[in-house]
């Protein structure tokens, strides 16, 4: 919870955005290899993957680590921690393999030829990491305009490798150059929609989250003091030379967990919005429910700062619990790695609409989770607002079709939101069908 805190106050001095929606970045960051940022030109998609890379100490050189308690003794460890660990890589049209991106074996000369040193040097130090069990600081690369090429062509190696890192991790540049990918590397992923860039294929979709950034409010009499850019600000010098935040410690504050507070009505949900998903055609995979499901178990305990306030929830009186409210295995259940994903949950879309009307309220943007961002939310509160964001990540992104049949579905399934409480969806989803009705009733999300 402190280093919660901690983060969320590094990023509201320099972005305008509220507790959720800051907590919602450094959850995906931890959980997705990739997480893709959306929005329209100048929405701050590449600034804001900066800041994140500052407020973790990944952008500049620092020898010691934050949050572990414990100091690295070997020349190699400190090799590693000295480095620059938030790399930005500038995509451009016509990549059309992992070549473009990272270079490749020249066997007349004997060697390896990158566009940027940087890129193999990174994957290089990974490696080394990897052999060497060092797993405790964070390596982020950021695509900018990751879309101007198929991404399924030049990353299409690291797809293969979403799911699990544990094992077949390596990627094969030719050669004797064969990396292992360890679980610190993270890929940040910016995308713009307009006629000079590429669709993101199901596959993608299917192992990635995508943000939705908001709308921040520009104050123009603050422009002129600013500057061309904030990296040059004196206020933000300190952020600058900070030291890596643990990799461990990201892990315990926004990984995925066996049991949480709020675990049936949370199961409840989610086995709601996707039945209603389905129903509009939406494909919905096995990796999509699990993705889901951890970010939920992650996100209410940090929403409601339960950890903070009430210690540590038990795994083993959560199980108890949960058996004791289970009429049977959960479908979501099947899904999961976590074996008790949907003790207690209703199986039906019916039976959780009527349970929003109880514990899950029906929120609005006057006085529901939607309105109260920045506050600490109450458990219940927390699992909708986490459901909210799940949605939006996961869901909401595979929209697309058309005809007024495609429409009367997107407007059943918001009406399922908004029974559901979900507000933030039913407001994206609401976008989609007005710039639907305007593109001659073709819906899709970006």
């Amino acid at each position: 919870v402190t280093l919660a805190r901690t983060l969320v106050a590094d990023v509201k001095r320099r972005r305008d955005y509220d507790r959720l929606t800051i907590l919602n970045l450094f959850i995906l960051l931890t959980q997705n290899f990739l997480t893709v940022l959306s929005g329209p030109p100048g929405a701050g998609k590449t600034s804001i993957s900066v800041i994140l890379g500052d407020v973790l100490g990944l952008t500049e050189r620092s020898g010691r680590v934050e949050g572990t308690g414990q100091t690295e003794g070997t020349e190699q460890a400190e090799r590693m921690k000295r480095a620059e660990r938030f790399l930005p890589v500038s995509v451009e049209r016509g990549w059309t393999s992992k070549r473009d991106f990272l270079g490749y074996w020249n066997p007349l000369s004997k060697t390896f030829e990158s566009p940027d040193p940087r890129r193999s040097d990174a994957l290089a130090l990974l490696d080394a990491e990897a052999r060497a069990k060092f797993d405790d600081l964070a390596f982020v690369m950021l695509l900018d305009e990751a879309n101007l090429s198929p991404m399924e062509y030049y990353w299409g190696d690291f797809m293969r490798i979403c799911d699990d890192r544990s094992r077949m991790n390596r990627i094969a540049l030719g050669g004797d150059a064969l990396y292992d990918v360890p679980d610190t590397l993270r890929f940040l992923a910016t995308i713009n929609s307009d006629f000079t860039t590429e669709n993101l294929s199901p596959r993608l979709l299917d192992r990635a989250s995508v943000v939705t950034l908001p709308e921040t409010k520009i104050d123009f009499s603050s422009l002129a003091d600013r500057g061309a850019s904030y990296e040059t600000d004196d206020e933000y010098a300190e952020d600058a030379s900070r030291p890596p935040v643990s990799w461990r410690a990201m892990r315990a504050a926004f990984g995925p967990r066996a049991h949480f507070e709020g675990e049936a009505e949370a199961a409840a949900l989610l086995e709601a919005v996707v039945a209603a998903f389905r129903a509009t055609g939406g494909a919905t995979s096995v990796r999509t429910c699990r993705a889901m499901r951890d970010y939920v178990s992650s996100a209410v305990p940090v929403f409601s700062e339960a950890d903070a306030e009430k210690g540590a929830f038990s795994n083993a009186a959560n199980g108890a619990n949960a058996a004791k409210t289970s009429a049977g295995s959960s479908k979501l259940a099947k899904l999961s790695k976590f074996p008790n994903l949907g003790a207690g949950a209703k199986t039906s879309t019916t039976a959780a609409s009527a349970s929003a009307s109880g514990s899950v309220r029906v929120a609005d943007s006057e006085s529901g989770v939607l309105g109260r961002t920045d506050d600490v939310l109450s458990v219940s509160e927390a699992v909708r607002a986490a459901v909210d964001f799940a949605v939006a990540a996961r869901l909401l992104p595979r929209i697309e079709g058309s005809g007024d049949a495609y429409r009367e579905k997107l407007e059943t399934f918001a009406e399922t939101l908004t029974g559901l409480g979900l507000v933030r969806s039913r407001s994206i989803l609401d976008g989609i069908l007005a710039r639907g009705e305007s593109a001659l009733g073709w819906y899709r999300f970006f």
